[in-house]
């Protein structure tokens, strides 16, 4: 199995993961029977990492935010981070993307793709 082989696409009905198995039940059981429902009502999207066969490993990106509280976050924001930002478009909180949930197949571990997914 070749990885460069492998194409990311948003997760549709219509796609087979019934057999995918990464050894973690709760992760196998989220792609088969919930990520479908969250992505409808807008709680998360669901990548596959996938061939034309198989499904080589999925994430889950969802909408999140940075708050900035009082203590070390908010004084290493403001000590390291916002210096390039105008003082007129500071905010208490920033948008983020959260990367929810990872699963690489049993046949697929080892090869980086994780850390691949990770850093994308």
């Amino acid at each position: 199995m070749k990885i460069s082989h492998f194409n990311f696409v948003r997760l549709n009905q219509n796609d087979l993961v019934w057999d995918f198995d990464c050894d973690d039940t709760d992760l196998n059981d989220f792609l088969k029977s919930t990520s479908f429902g969250q992505q409808e009502q807008l709680l998360g999207v669901t990548y596959l990492l996938k061939d034309e066969e198989k499904v080589a490993a999925f994430f889950t990106l969802s909408n999140d935010k940075v708050r900035l509280e009082d203590g070390k976050s908010k004084n290493f924001w403001n000590s390291q981070v916002s210096k390039g930002i105008p003082p007129n478009k500071r905010r208490k909180d920033y948008p983020a993307v959260k990367l929810g949930r990872l699963g690489v197949c049993n046949e697929c571990k080892s090869r980086g793709i994780g850390t691949m997914i990770w850093i994308i």
